[in-house]
């Protein structure tokens, strides 16, 4: 099972193998979108120029600890509507 940075970059090396329209094939074939695909090629360009610690970029130390870059991912119910819980709490005492 690959976390999202190893399924990125994975999608972007064989897009990278297939060459001309490498992007569009893998997007058609996996149904992962273009942006995707192209970041991962982004990162693996970076990567190799060992230019991994840039901005929009995890270091790689920082691979096995974080899946998403700060911010990234769904924001917690709590954090959309304060005071669910206790809402939630109260509808079943009831």
């Amino acid at each position: 099972m690959l976390n999202e940075l190893q399924k990125r970059r994975y999608l972007a090396a064989e897009a990278q193998a297939i060459g001309w329209g490498g992007i569009g094939d893998v997007s058609r074939v996996t149904g992962v979108a273009r942006n995707t695909i192209s970041a991962g090629l982004k990162e693996l360009k970076c990567s190799d120029m060992g230019d991994v610690g840039s901005e929009d970029m995890l270091p790689l130390e920082k691979v096995h600890q974080r899946q998403r870059r700060p911010g990234g991912g769904r924001k917690s119910i709590e954090e959309k509507q304060p005071g669910i819980t206790e809402s939630l709490l109260y509808s079943i005492a009831y």
